[in-house]
Order: structure tokens, then sequence, then C-alpha cells
């Protein structure tokens, strides 16, 4: 199965992935049935991300987040890999996700931790559940418990 990935995704990608890039995230959604498109991108935290989400779009995202432990003498830069397959997306839309979502992984690479969204009701706790996966994909947690 092949995938073509268009030059805006592509440079939207590298603006997110780039450290002190442009953009600190984006969303890549389908063109046709072979070729993804960027369908967002932009500055600001994860709730802008979700902003640019629609109910009945698949969509396929890299966000970038500055990690830094309660001390402050540790500040790591961490990416997180989202797919949005919402409920109400048509089952042949969803039928693509598992044939592409390898492919599409590989094409978002670096990323820390994925996370999978079906429903609205995700997005409310997304910052916390998005910071608690970081910090545990980190391995040793420094923080002072405070």
């Amino acid at each position: 199965m092949s995938l073509e990935f268009s030059d805006e995704a592509k440079e939207a990608y590298e603006k997110v992935f780039t450290t002190g890039g442009e953009l600190s995230w984006c969303w890549l959604g389908y063109e046709s049935n072979t070729k993804m498109k960027l369908f967002a991108s932009g500055t600001g935290d994860v709730s802008a991300m979700v902003e640019a989400t629609t109910p009945g779009d698949i969509l396929y995202g890299m966000f970038r987040l500055t990690k830094t432990d309660d001390r402050g003498d540790s500040v790591r830069t961490k990416f997180v890999y989202f797919t949005w397959v919402p409920e109400t997306a048509s089952p042949l839309k969803k039928g693509k996700v598992t044939g592409h979502k390898p492919i599409i992984s590989k094409f978002l690479r670096g990323y820390h931790v994925e996370l999978n969204l079906t429903e609205e009701a995700e997005f409310k706790d997304l910052d916390e559940v998005m910071n608690k996966k970081i910090t545990a994909s980190a391995g040793a947690n420094y923080d002072m418990g405070s």
C-alpha cells in the first residue's frame, strides 16, 4: 500500500519537528485515497490543535511540547503523534486507517508517545493525559514530587 504526502504536509512536519521551529503542531488529512495533505497547523497549546479538528475527518497529527523538571534544570522537547478517528467518520474512511497508520507513523517519525482519539469527550483532559504519558515514557522521573 502506497501513500504520498503533499509538499505542504512535509514542510509543516519539519517545522513542528525542528526544535525552535515555527509551528508547534500540524494535522494531516486525506486529499485522496493515496495522498495526504496538510489539514491545519499552528502554534500554541494542544487546545489550539483540538480546535482545528472536525467531526467527520480522520486526521493524523504531530504536537511538540517542552517538558521541564521541578527544578528547571532539565528541559526536554517531546513529540506526540495523534490519530483522530471520530465515531462519526464513515466506515469506509475508518477502514483506511489500519493500512495507512503505519505508513503515516513512519512519516511522522521521532515521536515519543502515541494517542488515539475517537470521541470529542477525550479532548477535555487531553493536556493532562498527554503530559502523564510523556512523563511515563521518559523512564526516570526526577521531579521532586512537590
